[in-house]
């Protein structure tokens, strides 16, 4: 009718209005944080998403299903540049860890010579300075002007392995702070939901850190790893929108527009992930 501007439409095999299709579903079972869960539970494992999940979201809900799915997607990818930097840093700390044993292997050797030969064996030219003249990219560089020119091998050693020890207790900062902040985000939506790929490297920084940290204290037996610091805490929270991610869900509404069976069966489909949802995170 063109006086009204009301056109009729077929959609999923259903005779409907065209305003009413274009209001779509006025409510639903699910709140706009359900349904971001539904989204982010599939995104998380790299699975494709129930189309449901998106088709049928209200319009005044989909601006806080979109706002928490990628408030939780971009904390999960700025983890995941981190995390290949974290990697790199904890390489360059396993590099040299091996200068570390090379130099305690020459010095067992070099007593070993002494002790046949019943005299010193000429020493090895002295240390050179050996901190760091490439610029740091990211983050920041801590120098320790004592260690810059070792006197002897022995000092290098001993100057490496503490350089080691800073470099480990570093980055179990790093990962006690990730760890903490992908909690605090499972507390405020009810599951885990760092994407699978940020949590693999997470994982395996983790497990780096633990190799080598048993390694290091067959040299030193009083080394052991420590807690977190505030300011590597801080660091990735405030790429975090915690607004997003601890809202509150908006009210629900009625269909009236869908067929009968259709909206039944829908709201079927959308109370039973609702429940699901609230049984695992225990909300009542």
């Amino acid at each position: 009718r063109f006086g009204s501007c009301i056109t009729k439409v077929r959609w999923c095999g259903v005779e409907m209005v065209a305003i009413d299709r274009r209001l779509d579903a006025l409510t639903s079972e699910l709140t706009a944080r359900e349904r971001a869960v539904l989204w982010l539970r599939a995104w998380r494992q790299g699975e494709k998403v129930d189309e449901r999940v998106v088709r049928f979201c209200p319009p005044q809900d989909k601006p806080e299903m979109h706002r928490i799915c990628a408030a939780v997607e971009h904390a999960s990818d700025e983890a995941r540049g981190l995390l290949i930097i974290l990697l790199e840093w904890m390489a360059n700390a396993e590099l040299e860890f091996h200068l570390v044993r090379i130099a305690r292997a020459y010095g067992a050797y070099v007593e070993s010579l002494e002790a046949v030969a019943k005299k010193p064996v000429p020493p090895l030219p002295a240390p050179w300075d050996t901190s760091r003249a490439v610029p740091i990219g990211w983050g920041r560089l801590i120098q320790h002007e004592e260690r810059r020119t070792p006197k002897d091998w022995e000092q290098f050693r001993r100057y490496s392995l503490a350089s080691v020890e800073e470099a480990l207790a570093l980055r179990w900062w790093d990962v006690l702070s990730m760890e903490s902040v992908f909690d605090d985000i499972e507390a405020a939506i009810g599951e885990p939901l760092m994407h699978q790929e940020s949590a693999a490297l997470l994982d395996g920084l983790r497990d780096a850190i633990f190799k080598l940290a048993e390694e290091v204290s067959i040299f030193d037996e009083e080394f052991s790893l420590t807690g977190a610091s505030g300011d590597h805490i801080d660091t990735l929270r405030l790429a975090v929108d915690w607004d997003a991610i601890r809202g509150t869900p908006k009210e629900k509404h009625a269909r009236e527009w869908m067929h009968e069976k259709q909206r039944q069966e829908l709201e079927t489909w959308e109370r039973e992930q609702s429940e699901e949802l609230r049984n695992r995170s225990g909300v009542r």
